[in-house]
């Protein structure tokens, strides 16, 4: 009975040492600001390259404009604003990647 136990133990820290962890990490990749001029502004990102894997958070100055993001793609984003409307903003641009961390030593 101890014979299994310990073999069960040993199987057990294996298992334990060698488990690998997936998490998604989330980097800030640009800050900046624009100009929205007939309510459209297209942004260049140098740091975007896959548009599902990028976020864009935007922040009116001065008045409110009812932005958002209408087009994402590998190298840029589009600002657009509800009504045609002039205006600054300012902009963080978060990149999500996935992490595989090894517990294996």
């Amino acid at each position: 009975m101890k014979t299994f136990f310990l073999s069960l133990l040993v199987i057990i820290t294996i298992t334990v040492k060698s488990q690998e962890i997936t998490r998604e990490k989330i980097d800030i990749v640009e800050i900046g600001n624009g100009i929205l001029e007939n309510g459209k502004a297209v942004i260049k990102c140098q740091k975007c390259d896959n548009p599902e894997n990028y976020v864009v958070s935007l922040t009116e100055i001065t008045q409110p404009l009812e932005l958002f993001i209408s087009e994402k793609n590998n190298y840029s984003f589009t600002v657009e604003s509800k009504i045609s409307m002039n205006g600054k903003f300012d902009f963080i641009v978060y990149k999500k990647t996935t992490v595989t961390i090894s517990n294996s030593k």
